[in-house]
């Protein structure tokens, strides 16, 4: 035991976890041996440049690498009238438990300067504990199994992907109109795996064409074609069921044939007028295989630029051939295939 007292210089490698752990188990073990600690977290020892004051109270320094895979190492020397002894190192193997290895790591630091401090040898390292080593026990072979194959590796989550849908759909469009029937088709690009996964919806549809009658005098033959780009958020990501929400916007081009049952009337020209819209969109997509999912979605359309189809008799008066609805709903059935990447329809193994 030192008769003067002073302090020792510890230094720690580790985390800040790893320094208030072995602080709080060494303050204790020092202070048996009438010292003080000062700590400090480092990832070498202040003192190895050779350049660093000694203080005239410090006797004794300590550096433990918390860094190593296997072992904590300990280096350690006595300091003596300004004078630091040759460095004795120490290794302690790691156990299973980190509270033990912390007063492992304590008790050889405690008993390695209680020797330096007294001028004997340092006590020798500690071994890693002998392993048990159990009788054999004799059993029956069990019969051979068929080989488990190995798991699949997890799909990445990251990275651009993009997938193609083909779909038939269903459109209200005038009071005067039954459900107009099309088809069309999207891909939709996803540019990361992320939460929410966003995506762009680009896609286009053909609405077949579909007869509207003023009162017995002209008719109107109509056919819509609608091109939409639709940002998208992914609200549920399962490994049977998907379900995103997008809003967004594009145009629907209607294309008017105006006609006549056989009266001798004036006919306008056939005109495409192109229609502004919004749209906000629900898809669903229900797995068939790891590569196809069956496609469900419901859009909205708000119509910015509604127009509307009238005719006019010789007393000059106007009556309503076609007048589209400025919210149009529309339903699509369809199948998605992945093109490239980690798509939306590929979704999580």
């Amino acid at each position: 035991m030192p008769a003067a007292r002073g302090f020792v210089e510890l230094v720690v490698a580790g985390s800040d976890d790893d320094v208030a752990a072995l602080v709080d188990a060494l303050r204790e073990l020092v202070g048996r041996l009438g010292l003080s600690l000062r700590a400090v977290r480092a990832d070498a020892p202040p003192w190895s440049s050779g350049t660093v004051p000694i203080s005239r109270d410090e006797r004794a320094r300590v550096f433990i690498d918390n860094r190593i895979a296997d072992r904590i190492e300990i280096t350690a020397a006595a300091v003596t009238d300004g004078t630091p002894s040759p460095l004795v190192v120490r290794r302690v193997p790691r156990a299973e438990s980190p509270a033990i290895v912390v007063e492992q790591v304590a008790h050889a630091v405690h008993s390695t300067l209680e020797s330096l401090l007294s001028g004997g040898a340092p006590p020798p390292e500690p071994s890693a504990p002998a392993p048990v080593v159990e009788p054999p026990i004799v059993a029956a072979e069990p019969a051979p199994q068929a080989e488990t194959p190995p798991p699949r590796p997890a799909r990445r989550r990251s990275g651009f992907g993009m997938d193609a849908t083909a779909f038939a759909s269903g459109r209200g469009m005038a009071s005067s109109t039954g459900p107009v029937i099309g088809g069309g088709g999207a891909v939709n690009l996803t540019a990361w795996r992320g939460p929410w996964r966003p995506s762009l919806w680009l896609g286009g549809s053909y609405n077949a064409a579909f007869g509207t009658l003023d009162p017995g005098i002209v008719s109107l033959a109509t056919s819509a074609t609608s091109i939409r780009a639709i940002p998208s958020v992914e609200l549920l990501d399962g490994s049977l069921l998907q379900v995103d929400f997008g809003a967004g916007g594009g145009v629907d081009i209607f294309h008017t044939v105006p006609g006549s049952p056989g009266l001798a009337v004036e006919l306008g020209p056939t005109k495409n007028v192109g229609d502004p819209v919004l749209t906000a969109q629900v898809v669903a997509r229900f797995r068939v295989t790891s590569a196809a999912r069956i496609f469900v979605g419901v859009d909205v359309d708000g119509d910015l630029g509604s127009h509307r189809y009238t005719s006019r008799d010789l007393a000059g008066n106007s009556s309503a051939v076609l007048e589209p609805w400025l919210v149009r709903p529309s339903a699509m059935l369809g199948l998605c295939v992945p093109l490239v990447g980690v798509a939306a329809c590929a979704g999580p193994e």
